[in-house]
């Protein structure tokens, strides 16, 4: 294992049946060991990397990454961000604990270990959720101490679109449709390229524009922080811009994570015009062609409501009445919905826990 930027402080010792392990402290802002650890894992995701805190760190949020090792081999860990707000000091473990390979008993020690920091940190909550790929269920002694509750607006559905199998295979689960669209957007001449650093100004009107129709505020917020998380993934290639031009003009473009073995289409801009060109369908088969050329195995929409999951889980059909415009766009290309691991929340306090659990989450229940 390289060294670390910033030297992990010996925590503690875990003695196990396969033999003693080491739990450290990660205090360095950026950890290329344990970003290549999590890279490695089908559990790994950008959300527990020191990629997203540093980027994190960049609107105010503070790190406090716990690695787990045997011998000088990294066999697990967990990455909170936390941040000091109004009602104190919240924090997330979002996609982590991590373990590989993976290990109920040792989850269920670092979700353990996950709470004893919460309470050292000081956080009134944590909000945790389990990575995509994580074994099924907490354990009993888990629920005790997590209330299943999703304050936080994790996602807890997505869409998933295997290229490993090659484009021939993915575009023969298309719908007819969506491949008469793509056929019709390159007969009329839409260009796909790969954008740059000097594309980030474009790309953050566009989403502003698209924001503005949706009525929600952009997300990243300003230019600043794009260009922030560029100059962060960028060296590593963790991100990727890609840009559709109609006539001269660009009127859609997709910001993409790169981590592990998928590629997450994280953000995307549209600003309205050339409709008839399929634009938006155009990118995201651009997008799957280059995660199967690059050797990647999933494609991650990152958007789908819970309602279309299960709709398409129960085998029934979808339509335009019966889901949203984006998330039957999203089920042309032929993937597979995934229901993730619920969002829980750890709150130190006792009373507090006792009271977010049988009267808050009621309430949330029933309206």
């Amino acid at each position: 294992m390289n060294e670390p930027a910033d030297p992990y402080r010996k925590i503690g010792t875990w003695e196990t049946e396969n033999g003693p392990l080491t739990v450290w402290r990660s205090p360095g802002l950026t950890d290329a060991p344990w970003d290549d650890f999590l890279r490695g894992s089908p559990c790994g995701q950008y959300q527990q990397s020191s990629l997203w805190a540093q980027y994190k760190a960049c609107d105010g949020w503070n790190h406090h990454r716990v690695i787990l090792t045997k011998a000088d081999r990294i066999l697990g860990g967990f990455q909170i961000l936390w941040k000091k707000t109004r009602a104190g000091r919240m924090g997330y473990a979002n996609k982590g604990p991590v373990v590989e390979p993976p290990d109920a008993g040792l989850t269920r020690r670092l979700n353990s270990l996950l709470c004893e920091t919460t309470r050292e940190l000081g956080l009134i909550a944590l909000i945790a959720q389990a990575p995509d790929e994580s074994l099924p269920s907490p354990a009993p002694n888990e629920d005790a101490v997590f209330v299943q509750s999703n304050p936080g607006s994790l996602i807890e559905t997505t869409y998933l679109i295997d290229v490993s199998e090659g484009m021939e295979v993915v575009r023969s689960r298309m719908r007819p449709k969506l491949r008469k669209n793509l056929k019709d957007g390159r007969k009329s001449g839409t260009i796909i390229r790969e954008g740059s650093e000097a594309d980030l100004p474009l790309f953050f009107s566009l989403m502003s524009a698209t924001c503005a129709r949706k009525q929600t505020p952009p997300n990243p917020s300003s230019l600043e922080a794009v260009r922030q998380l560029w100059q962060i993934f960028a060296p590593s290639k963790s991100i990727r811009l890609v840009v559709a031009e109609c006539e001269g003009r660009a009127p859609a473009a997709q910001l993409n994570l790169v981590f592990g073995n998928r590629v997450s289409i994280w953000k995307e801009g549209w600003d309205g015009t050339y409709p008839n060109w399929h634009t938006g369908a155009l990118l995201e088969e651009a997008t799957l062609e280059w995660a199967h050329a690059q050797g990647l195995k999933l494609c991650d929409i990152c958007s789908l409501s819970r309602s279309t999951a299960l709709r398409l889980l129960a085998g029934q059909k979808i339509t335009a009445e019966t889901v949203s415009s984006r998330d039957l766009f999203n089920v042309r290309f032929g993937g597979y919905p995934k229901i993730l691991p619920p969002a829980r929340i750890y709150l130190p306090n006792p009373m507090l826990r006792w009271a977010y659990r049988h009267v808050l989450t009621r309430f949330a229940r029933f309206r």
